[in-house]
């Protein structure tokens, strides 16, 4: 990386590490290949998205903007939409659609002069063993999208200011509709008994209120129609999973694992996640052993998680500021 790096030691008192190196921030070091675009009509985009519940919380924002938005769940319907519209930006799901995902993209975005801004959706664990943000992981993300020919990209999981943040660095008419702090969320005092779902700490609640903070008198009602979509699309995915292992469908199995933990994540369920994120990870590797006692208690944190999400709403009167 061109720089120098070196150690200072002095026995009974220590070392000393020393190093310099000559960086770029992430903002700086984005390329802008084209430029941005000037449109007098309402903005058009097309978020493909393999996750039904992101993708109502997406929508939800982009729509709140003023915004016309198009969702499609495959390529083939994206394909699609855009031989149909002149879309101006396109949000792709990498990670739940894979390398033709990137394809897709890259043809979008050498296309004609007025080709939509192409911004990739990230799993951060397509980059990284933990949780944690690095700026090393960053790095990474940044180079495979320069060199994937893709204009931008997010990390799941974001929020509506990163997804406006974005969006405004490809068409100028976003910067008017630029998304405001988050709103405050007033919340009830649980009643102090058990949770219906058996073991406690089946859902983050700080992922379920952050639906919640939605501004503006939405708010609710997203948090609603967000975990009405996971009750009706979760027992299906475990079913799905549970039923791939016993026929040996390994691929089935860990593409199932991933859409649950990415559904469970964007509704707080965070020890269904990740047990589905463990899932996703053996069945990718074949180690079919090893997914035996993980499968054995995936619907018990399904049972869980249903019953936990289902208490919240029900007696935690979440009021939006």
């Amino acid at each position: 990386m061109g720089g120098r790096i070196g150690v200072d030691s002095e026995f009974g008192r220590g070392s000393r590490f020393h190093f310099t190196v000559r960086c770029q921030r992430i903002e700086d070091r984005l390329a802008q290949p084209r430029p941005r675009r000037h449109i007098e009509r309402p903005l058009k985009v097309l978020l493909t998205d393999t996750n039904m519940v992101s993708a109502q919380v997406m929508t939800e924002y982009l729509t709140r903007w003023g915004l016309d938005v198009t969702v499609v769940h495959g390529l083939d319907e994206a394909a699609k939409a855009d031989s149909r519209e002149n879309f101006d930006a396109v949000l792709l799901d990498v990670k739940g659609l894979g390398a033709p995902a990137v394809e897709f993209g890259r043809n979008l975005a050498s296309g004609a002069e007025a080709a939509p801004a192409v911004i990739f959706l990230i799993g951060m664990d397509k980059f990284m063993a933990d949780a944690s943000l690095t700026a090393h992981a960053l790095a990474d993300i940044h180079q495979a999208t320069i060199e994937a020919g893709m204009d931008d990209f997010l990390t799941k999981p974001f929020d509506e200011r990163q997804i406006n943040d974005a969006l405004r660095r490809w068409i100028p008419q976003c910067e008017t509709k630029a998304a405001p702090e988050p709103a405050a969320v007033r919340t009830a005092t649980p009643i102090a008994r058990e949770p219906k779902g058996g073991e406690s700490g089946a859902i983050d609640r700080g992922a379920f209120d952050k639906i919640a903070a939605f501004r503006g008198p939405n708010g609710a009602a997203l948090m609603k129609k967000v975990v009405g979509k996971f009750q009706d699309a979760a027992p299906a995915l475990t079913g799905t999973v549970v039923g791939s292992a016993g026929e040996g469908d390994i691929e089935a199995l860990w593409r199932a694992a991933h859409s649950l933990k990415s559904s469970a994540a964007a509704v707080g369920a965070a020890r269904l996640s990740q047990r589905c994120a463990e899932i996703e990870t053996l069945g990718r590797a074949g180690d079919m052993d090893g997914l035996k006692p993980l499968l054995d208690g995936l619907e018990r944190d399904l049972s869980d998680a249903l019953a936990g999400l289902t208490e919240l709403i029900e007696e935690a009167d979440v009021r939006v500021a």
